[in-house]
């Protein structure tokens, strides 16, 4: 499975889509806020994967992710939305958690990526376990390239940001990759 999200995130980082200056909350679903520049595209994740010939193509997951992109001037954006059966078995402290992270999660992403991690975290952040990746990997045109990846999974729904600078580095895009990193979880609205 979590080779199936990084594959989605690395094919969706080549995509193109236009761009405007601005900034928007955007809903994700009911569970969760990003901040972006401006409403994203909706992409048809089974068809993209298809037309590349994913190894992945026919899982059931890929028929029911959502993914959306959005690139301006500064990055491009990408948010992945994966559906699972059952919350994911994990312990159940936050320490023993954090090492599977570590010494499992982490480098099973960076070796679908083919990357190197230059800096990571794993916190607790609104009630979800919050892995942070800045690595290294190689881009479309095979220059080596710093991306961000921030993935976490609230219930049933594993989520995938990855902010990927324009200038190969992102040492000038850190304040526009703070907001829309912080994600927000909606506040249920009180039936009358």
């Amino acid at each position: 499975m979590k080779a199936l999200l990084f594959v989605i995130g690395l094919l969706l980082t080549s995509l193109a889509a236009p761009a405007q200056d601005g900034g928007v909350t955007f809903r994700v679903d009911e569970q969760l806020n990003l901040w972006l520049p401006e409403q994203p595209q909706e992409l048809n994740v089974a068809q993209t994967l298809k037309d590349r010939n994913s190894a992945s193509k026919n899982e059931p997951m890929a028929q029911v992710t959502r993914a959306f992109r959005l690139e301006d001037g500064v990055a491009t954006y990408i948010i992945i939305r994966i559906p699972l059966a059952e919350p994911p078995p994990l312990p159940a402290s936050f320490a023993e958690r954090k090492a599977y992270y570590t010494d499992r999660t982490i480098p099973l992403l960076m070796t679908q990526a083919k990357g190197e991690v230059l800096t990571q975290s794993v916190e607790q952040l609104a009630g979800a376990d919050v892995i942070t990746l800045k690595f290294q990997a190689l881009n479309a045109a095979g220059q080596p390239s710093v991306k961000y990846l921030r993935t976490f999974t609230l219930g049933r729904i594993v989520y995938q940001l990855y902010f990927v600078p324009r200038d190969g580095r992102g040492d000038d895009s850190q304040q526009l990759r703070n907001w829309f990193f912080s994600f927000k979880r909606p506040t249920p609205v009180a039936k009358p």
